[in-house]
């Protein structure tokens, strides 16, 4: 092998490290951002819940949809575990029990919004 094939190569390599890099997207952002940008559900997939339906019916569409990824990036595995763990524990209520609205904490919004602005800002793009 010429040492400007190795430098081709290498250059390749280094595009396609790149481009992962400024699309945000690696291998589990990809199919992270595959699934939350299912037509169905790509805008409300980090919604609020609102209180206006069941529990159950509101949350088994996000989980199942959710399920089995990964968190598209390092920095995003707390807020992924956290947003899983209120849609599990939110399925199990009833519509108008008032602990819906406990469950519901800060660290909750913070990782939906964690999450909707890297769908926004990494999957849109």
């Amino acid at each position: 092998m010429t040492t400007g094939t190795r430098m081709i190569g290498r250059l390749a390599a280094l595009g396609g490290a790149t481009a992962l890099v400024l699309t945000g997207c690696g291998n589990d952002g990809q199919e992270f951002c595959d699934r939350v940008q299912e037509p169905e559900w790509s805008a409300v997939v980090f919604s609020t819940y609102a209180a206006t339906e069941d529990p159950a019916a509101w949350t088994g569409q996000r989980i199942e949809l959710l399920d089995g990824l990964e968190a598209p990036t390092d920095e995003l595995e707390d807020d992924f575990e956290t947003w899983m763990t209120y849609l599990e524990e939110l399925e199990g209520m009833e519509l108008g029990d008032p602990e819906v609205f406990d469950i519901a904490t800060d660290d909750v919004e913070a990782a939906r919004e964690a999450l909707f602005d890297y769908q926004l800002h990494e999957c849109l793009e």
